[in-house]
């Protein structure tokens, strides 16, 4: 082959290959184009599909920002309306009426000291002030003066320690409490002392995204008390308006696990002073009277501060409210009435036995 024949080979094999190239990209683009086109027509299938008539109002949009109104528990409550209801439709007060009275309390987890109160202030009252006493007694064993009062400080950090048992919810209660926080413009901080339970740093750590908090913690299986004790230090370093310390659940009858809390406390007292610090026992509304032992006994390791009620949304017995205010002198300082991040209220005893009825 000569040397002319060799190059116009190559040139015609060269030429071949450039077009199988050139038709490749060709078919490429036929198909994105196509590809795009079948989208477009698609979503605007879609978005007539999901058009509104147009009768149909247009949807407020919900503000993140916003905190939105919840209601009271009404189903945990039912037998105030019971109670109402033997009141106001009797012109005549029995004997009768104040046992079943008592009966419906006493079966609702209201206790024997607030029910006797209230019978002894029925029996009392003239029978047509009856209803107006009833509700206003509610009001006053709901508002208890504390056994014990603190002195208040406004120098920080102030520290908030949740203490309970398991599942009564202090890790999500941390998380609600440090959002509503958040919207009143604190600057907080969260500590994982939780150091014991599986994955509870990263429940506690999840809810610190979801809130934009940073949180403080150390390895599973840490002393939680120097978890505690770090997240004092950097709370005062970081200029920190409230300290919220996640602990690990324990329960109320083991001696070893109460001690931990007591060493744990300590810490935090080697950092602020006790006026600083409020122990906050969070306790599940449906537990009933087992829930007042859970207040004895740390009462007695921890002396508690204030009473966080949780899942008041479900059947719970509502009338563990009263019995604790009743006997034990602690504030029901929030309650909490589902699993959003904003199901957590504060309690107004006056607004919310208005609501009730």
């Amino acid at each position: 082959m000569s040397f002319s024949n060799y190059f116009f080979n190559l040139a015609i094999a060269l030429v071949q290959i450039e077009g199988i190239t050139l038709l490749l990209l060709v078919l490429m683009m036929i198909s994105l184009v196509s590809g795009f086109l079948y989208l477009r027509l698609r979503k605007k299938r879609i978005i007539k599909n999901l058009s509104l008539p147009a009768s149909s109002p247009i949807p407020t949009p919900i503000s993140i920002t916003r905190r939105p109104e919840r209601q009271v528990p009404q189903n945990s409550f039912a037998f105030l309306k019971k109670i109402e209801s033997i009141l106001t439709n009797s012109s005549n007060r029995t004997q009768d009426q104040l046992q079943r009275i008592e009966e419906i309390l006493l079966q609702a987890d209201v206790g024997i000291q607030a029910t006797e109160k209230i019978i002894e202030k029925l029996k009392n009252n003239h029978q047509s002030l009856v209803s107006q006493e009833f509700r206003k007694e509610l009001v006053a064993i709901l508002s208890p003066a504390p056994a014990t009062p603190r002195s208040s400080s406004n120098a920080k950090p102030q520290i908030i320690m949740f203490v309970g048992v398991n599942g009564v919810g202090k890790t999500s209660t941390a998380g609600k409490l440090g959002q509503y926080l958040i919207n009143q413009g604190k600057k907080i901080l969260i500590a994982a002392a939780d150091t014991f339970r599986a994955a509870a740093i990263e429940q506690i750590e999840i809810w610190g995204q979801r809130i934009n908090a940073d949180i403080i913690k150390q390895s599973p299986g840490s002393d939680p008390a120097a978890v505690a004790f770090d997240a004092c230090t950097a709370a005062k370093a970081r200029n920190i308006d409230v300290l919220l310390i996640d602990t690990a659940g324990r329960l109320h009858n083991k001696t070893n696990l109460m001690e931990e809390l007591k060493k744990i406390k300590r810490s935090i007292l080697k950092q602020v002073p006790p006026q600083n610090l409020q122990i906050i026992l969070v306790l599940d509304a449906s537990t009933g009277q087992n829930g007042i032992q859970q207040v004895i006994q740390f009462h007695q390791a921890l002396n508690i501060d204030a009473i966080i009620l949780t899942k008041l949304d479900g059947t719970a017995k509502g009338g563990i409210l009263f019995s604790i205010c009743e006997q034990y002198k602690i504030p029901v300082k929030m309650i909490g009435t589902g699993e959003g991040i904003h199901d957590l209220e504060d309690f107004n005893p006056e607004k919310f036995i208005s609501a009730l009825f």
